[in-house]
């Protein structure tokens, strides 16, 4: 189980617009990419300092180990439908 030893406000991660998204249904990053997921990704990008990226380098798995590796290589869209928040 993780433990979360500096609370952190998860909302300070997301855009100010959070209204413009794109969202499609795609699989996990790890393991046997099980397609069981629904992704959301903002119109609006994320910008991270360093100092933001030094510290999320940082994260730790359940066993204690640092969180790497943890993304996939862009796969073809083939059939999927990506959706759009606005007209």
């Amino acid at each position: 189980m993780a433990q979360v030893f500096h609370p952190y406000a998860l909302a300070s991660l997301l855009p100010d617009d959070v209204r413009r998204y794109y969202r499609y249904d795609g699989s996990l990053t790890t393991g046997v990419f099980n397609e069981a997921v629904v992704w959301t990704v903002f119109a609006q990008p994320l910008h991270v300092s360093r100092a933001q990226l030094t510290k999320l380098r940082t994260l730790k798995d359940e066993q204690g180990g640092i969180l790497q590796n943890n993304f996939r290589t862009p796969q073809p869209i083939n059939k999927r439908k990506v959706y759009r928040s606005w007209l």
